[in-house]
C-alpha cells in the first residue's frame, strides 16, 4: 500500500511525497486508514519532521 502511495503522488521521481499527498492518499484510496493510523505512519517515517515522506 505505502509503495504504491509513492508512485502515484512522486511524480517527479524524486524519492519524496508531502505528508499531506500521503494522508490524502491513504484516507480515500485502498484499505482506508483512519487519520490517527496516518499519523502514526507519518510520525515512523517523516524522522526530520520536514513534512515529507522518502
Amino acid at each position: 500500500m505505502i509503495r504504491e502511495a509513492f508512485r502515484v503522488f512522486d511524480r517527479d521521481g524524486n524519492g519524496f511525497i508531502t505528508a499531506e499527498e500521503f494522508r490524502y492518499f491513504m484516507t480515500h484510496m485502498g484499505e482506508q486508514f483512519s487519520e490517527q493510523e496516518v499519523d502514526e505512519i507519518i510520525a515512523e517515517v517523516d524522522i526530520d519532521g520536514d513534512g515529507q515522506v522518502n
